[in-house]
């Protein structure tokens, strides 16, 4: 796990509950770490240009 990913935990901005086992995984005690957000939905697709 990158320095940005563990930033952005800390930060709130991306709690996923992947990373937060992680970092369970590693020794964090889950009461410093926020709670995992729910996986968002995908964004639209993008649209081909045709040149």
């Amino acid at each position: 796990m990158s320095k940005t990913t563990l930033s952005n935990i800390i930060a709130g901005r991306r709690a996923t509950p992947d990373h937060i086992r992680k970092l369970i995984a590693l020794g964090v005690p889950a009461e410093l770490l926020p709670e995992p957000r729910a996986p968002g939905k995908p964004g639209p697709k993008r649209r081909a240009r045709i040149r």
